[in-house]
């Protein structure tokens, strides 16, 4: 059982309150920022809330500060928020008592006995009432909050961890961290009125208003138990990090935030799908979770890092870490006046609840406009601590308060510009950051050796580059301009000459390239078509150089030295066999030349058969072409692609109608054949009287 730990296993170290950002996070008044949203809802012990988002391009504008640290002789767990008496409850685990604090004096105003070690707190305002998740005493106490007294005891398992309330079924869920399952206690009759088996240790429990799913966080298993409030019954178990514990959903964002306390990390799991969508790494142990629906953000102690780590939902990032005194436990978030209580205790030493007040900056607008990039080309603008800009447009807008900014930029994908980085400071009042993007432009030069002065003089040799030629009558020649990459490379030397190392060369920097020219067995790679109309464009590529012609029914690669070239049939695509002999090869890929090769390609154009009607006012008719049947509304044409040659139809039946096709068997060859399907309505002939 965990419960033993009490924090012994940290070293006894006290760390001063500090408020550092995370990696390049830009500080505003000496403090990180969180991004600004829009709604107020309900937070209760370890996170249970109401919806909101933050706005996409908007930069964390929070400015965190200590507001009050209330002092306890005890070890202060559970937290919740009570909305309709503005008041804080507080579970003493060593006192047996929940502590209530008025959010408006930061002062205790009540003490009220409860069960053996209270751990865990939760607010339910359809009763007014809040519910104390009682450890060691195996119980739960129901406390009114108008007197602050308790009002009944309910039993439930072993060891209740965690509480959640469910405002549509006016139920409370239990998680017995001893027993291995889920008490479900009214909140009219104060009674258990199921239990549900879950996992092993079950921990943290919280309540989804989207979904009517309860989450049940089970420690031992890794998992995460989805309980639908209907039926009570565990409808999905999702995997998670290793020691779950805290739990928050999200309605806002649709997802669940599970704090795992041994892998050091928070899992996002959609609500939507149950699956996990995202993984959020924290320096170690995070233990509760609690939502703000007005930020669209994520509170998380993180008990080995003695802080407070702040998770934006737009981006599922940490975009501030505040450090408390001691180590946290719990955590709420005050909607009333749009504060932080944390509890926090240090081994056996007194505990305190540390308020904190979150403030919201003014923000300016800051436009990154770019040039030198294609139109259309995707781009991004990534500045730490900020939602990530991508766009195809030639500029983009992000909201930022005051302060000093480091941002990168680069096209989404490929590497064909240069990355750029920069610094800006926003201080009272929007600004461009102008881009100007340069194209990676590298030279390649390609060296020959081996060919005679007299044949390089008369004949030359060329490089075949990713489908670029260039001849040359000297021992160099060079190619401008070039990414870094691996690119497609065909040598070709004169008659009987040849280079060992044909095949790709790989751009880095500006680079030299040695080809080692020699005699060589030359071979020919021919492709002759079939079939291609008169005039018809039809192309190949060897190796990525492509040649296209119109007037000729060959086209020929020659003098190739022997090896294996990958060869495509460029134009047409479609309708083509390719055979080498009498043997069917694919439109592209490679091909061992250990001789001269032919390859024949015949072409099937394809031409559209128009089928027209008339005679119908509504409804829909039909044809069928060699087994394939289409339809269309009346008035409207049916089509079929098929190649030269006569075909067959048949017009589909309409009830009431007969049907001529002109012509019966249409021919086809070229463009422009239509048959014309005229329907008549059949003429009824009255029988005998």
């Amino acid at each position: 059982m965990r419960q033993s730990w009490k924090w012994g296993w940290v070293a006894a170290v006290i760390v001063a309150m500090v408020l550092p950002g995370l990696g390049s996070l830009v500080h505003v008044s000496g403090l990180p920022a969180g991004p600004e949203a829009g709604s107020v809802g309900l937070t209760s012990a370890l996170g249970r809330n109401l919806p909101a988002l933050s706005p996409p391009g908007a930069c964390p504008n929070e400015s965190f500060s200590r507001q009050a640290n209330i002092s306890f002789d005890n070890d202060p767990r559970g937290v919740a928020y009570d909305s309709a008496r503005n008041e804080v409850f507080v579970a003493a685990y060593d006192l047996a008592r929940v502590f209530v604090i008025s959010d408006v004096t930061d002062a205790v105003v009540a003490s009220v006995p409860v069960g053996v070690q209270p751990r865990a707190v939760t607010y339910d305002p359809g009763k007014a009432e809040v519910f104390v998740a009682n450890w060691g005493s195996n119980s739960v106490s129901v406390i009114s909050d108008a007197s602050n007294a308790v009002v009944a005891v309910v039993g439930v398992g072993n060891s209740p961890s965690d509480l959640a309330y469910d405002p549509v079924r006016a139920e409370v869920y239990v998680a017995n961290y001893g027993s291995n399952s889920v008490s479900v206690v009214s909140d009219v009759t104060n009674a258990v009125v199921a239990v549900v088996p879950v996992g092993m240790e079950p921990d943290g429990v919280a309540y989804d208003p989207t979904t009517g799913m309860v989450y049940v966080s089970n420690y031992q298993s890794s998992t995460v138990s989805a309980i639908y409030d209907g039926t009570n019954v565990v409808i999905d178990i999702i995997p998670a990090g290793a020691g779950p514990m805290g739990l928050a959903v999200d309605p806002g964002a649709a997802e669940l935030f599970v704090a795992e306390y041994t892998s050091a990390s928070v899992t996002v799991i959609s609500d939507a799908t149950n699956t996990q969508v995202g993984t959020v790494e924290l320096p170690s142990a995070p233990v509760a979770v609690a939502y703000n629906p007005a930020k669209g953000e994520l509170y998380v102690t993180v008990a080995g890092g003695r802080s407070l780590a702040v998770i934006s939902d737009a981006n599922n990032e940490v975009i501030a870490t505040v450090g408390v005194d001691f180590l946290p436990w719990g955590v709420a978030y005050d909607s009333g006046n749009g504060r932080i209580f944390v509890t926090q205790s240090f081994n056996g030493a007194p505990g305190s609840v540390l308020v904190i007040s979150e403030r919201t900056l003014r923000s300016y607008a800051v436009t990154f406009p770019e040039t030198g990039l294609l139109p259309g080309t995707s781009w991004y603008v990534r500045v730490p601590g900020c939602p990530l800009l991508e766009s195809t447009q030639s500029s983009m807008v992000l909201s930022a308060p005051n302060g000093n900014y480091t941002y990168r930029a680069a096209p989404t994908t490929g590497h064909h510009f240069f990355a750029l980085t920069g610094a800006f400071s926003v201080n009272g009042g929007a600004l461009a950051v102008p881009l100007t993007f340069v194209r990676v432009a590298f030279a390649l030069t390609c060296t020959e050796h081996g060919l005679p002065p007299k044949t390089l003089a008369k004949s030359g040799w060329t490089v075949v580059l990713n489908g670029t030629a260039v001849h040359a009558t000297n021992a160099s020649l060079t190619f401008l301009a070039l990414p870094n990459g691996t690119y497609p490379q065909l040598i070709l030397g004169p008659k009987g000459y040849g280079a060992v190392n044909s095949g790709q060369v790989t751009v880095f920097g500006t680079t030299s390239e040695n080809v080692t020219m020699g005699k060589i067995k030359a071979v020919t790679l021919s492709f002759h078509e079939k079939g291609v109309p008169k005039g018809h464009a039809w192309c190949v590529s060897v190796d990525g150089y492509g040649q296209c012609t119109s007037t000729s029914k060959s086209l020929t690669y020659p003098n190739l030295a022997l090896g294996t070239y990958n060869y495509s049939v460029l134009r047409p695509e479609q309708n083509v066999t390719v055979l080498l002999g009498k043997t069917a090869e694919p439109t592209s890929g490679p091909i061992p030349l250990t001789k001269s090769v032919k390859l024949v390609l015949t072409y099937l154009p394809t031409y559209l058969l128009k089928f027209t009607e008339i005679g119908l006012s509504s409804g829909s008719w039909s044809v069928s072409v060699k087994g394939t049947t289409e339809t269309a509304a009346a008035g409207s044409a049916i089509y079929f692609a098929l190649g030269n040659g006569t075909y067959a139809y048949k017009v589909g039946t309409i009830s009431g109608y007969g049907s001529v096709g002109i012509p019966k068997k249409p021919l086809v060859n070229g463009p422009g054949t239509t048959v014309t399907i005229a329907f008549a309505l059949k003429t009824v002939v009255a029988g005998p009287p």
